[in-house]
């Protein structure tokens, strides 16, 4: 099924269980839950104790994410989430830097190469955070019925970039402080800048 179904549950969860003062902890601790649960296997590596191990909880709890998927794709899915963690306990650059580092290293190493729709759904996550985290409490109500399908969330991705080997991302767009580069990073977060979720804000 769609990850939009989780993300909704999560968000539900987090306004349920907050105050006005409380809700940009309650964000935080329901998407690091979720990123736990259907995020980037390494996710708990790279945050340490504060992705809880789930044992500690419950010996009956059970990831069920390994099926769904987000844009049709389960690797956007945990793009997205993690972002969205790493966004909601850091800052932009952080969180940035980390998903570059990743598509950088995929490209150098074999993995793959250079994903500029993992850069997407990755900076989409991050929109959510600033978003979600940003708008008080009380405008919540007015907000999560506008995410009705996926796209309300996270960038279509037609259009953009998929794998691309070494040789094909430096031919094209150099290094990531190229003014090709920067330009295509400019084009998706105007794409972001669009969606329901994030329009105006």
């Amino acid at each position: 099924g769609s990850f939009l179904t989780y993300i909704r549950f999560a968000l539900d969860a987090a306004y349920a269980g907050s105050t006005a003062e409380t809700l940009p902890n309650e964000y935080t601790a329901a998407i690091f839950g979720l990123a736990k649960a259907c995020g980037a296997q390494d996710f708990a590596a790279i945050v340490g104790r504060l992705a809880f191990d789930v044992a500690e909880v419950t010996d009956t709890w059970k990831t069920s994410c390994d099926a769904v998927t987000f844009n049709g794709r389960i690797d956007s899915r945990r793009h997205f989430i993690t972002s969205a963690a790493l966004q909601a306990a850091g800052n932009r650059g952080f969180s940035v830097s980390v998903g570059e580092f990743k598509e950088l290293y995929d490209t150098i190493s074999g993995a793959g190469g250079f994903d500029f729709t993992d850069m997407a759904a990755n900076l989409s996550g991050i929109r959510m955070s600033n978003v979600m985290m940003a708008v008080p409490r009380a405008d919540w109500p007015a907000l999560l019925p506008l995410l009705e399908t996926e796209n309300d969330v996270i960038v279509p991705f037609g259009g953009i970039p998929q794998l691309m080997p070494e040789a094909d991302f430096k031919a094209h767009f150099g290094d990531v402080e190229s003014p090709a580069y920067r330009a295509m990073i400019a084009m998706i977060e105007a794409r972001i800048d669009g969606l329901r979720l994030y329009r105006g804000r």
